[in-house]
């Protein structure tokens, strides 16, 4: 049986249908490139900063007033681990190879108008469902 703790923080989307938004690509990816090093660690940075969403959330208020009181320590824990791991795995695609850098600079660049819909609460407008869905 298990028990769910409702004061607990995960870091985990309540929103079920984004984990077929974001693992179809990353299948994709591992179909077309195959496992290897880079692909293995760049889909790890991308799972990372997925996990990041939500504690993101908590820490700038777009979960609510009562839940950053409650749960913001742990999301910033949780922020700042997830920040490293990417960091971590992204260090090891670059040392596997540089091949792929010129073509991680668009998604990059896309990181800017999405933590900008996260940071200002406008992740429902047009531009900020238009730079997530990019």
């Amino acid at each position: 049986m298990v028990i769910v703790q409702p004061d607990r923080f995960s870091p985990l989307p309540r929103e079920h249908g984004v984990y077929g938004q974001v693992g179809c690509p990353l299948a994709a990816v591992l179909l077309t490139f195959g496992v290897h090093t880079i692909p293995l660690a760049l889909i790890g940075v991308v799972l990372a900063l997925f996990l990041a969403h939500e504690p993101l959330q908590v820490v700038t208020g777009g979960r609510g007033a009562r839940v950053r009181p409650r749960h913001g320590r742990p999301a910033r824990a949780w922020i700042a681990g997830l920040l490293a791991t990417a960091a971590v795995l992204l260090g090891l695609a670059a040392s596997a190879g540089r091949d792929w850098m010129p073509w991680a600079a668009p998604p990059v660049l896309l990181l800017i108008p999405v933590a900008a819909a996260i940071i200002t609460h406008r992740e429902k407008s047009w531009w900020g469902e238009s730079a997530v869905a990019a």
